[in-house]
């Protein structure tokens, strides 16, 4: 098993204010002893969405590697 460290990334702003809401969301739906804990590094992630009465399926987003400068 390969374990990813964290790290800070510079994020777009919009993805910086969606993550601040849901780390509200969550600590006020699971407090209790749990700890969210983003890790950017990990390179992907899963978007659903739903417009309307239109159901769009699960999308995987690329891979983008960052190496620091």
């Amino acid at each position: 098993m390969v374990a990813a460290c964290p790290c800070e990334r510079v994020r777009h702003v919009q993805i910086a204010e969606a993550q601040a809401v849901f780390d509200e969301f969550y600590m006020q739906q699971y407090s209790k002893g749990r700890k969210l804990q983003w890790q950017h590094q990990l390179g992907h992630c899963i978007l659903k969405a739903t417009f309307g009465e239109v159901r769009i399926p699960p999308a995987r987003a690329p891979r983008c590697s960052w190496h620091p400068g």
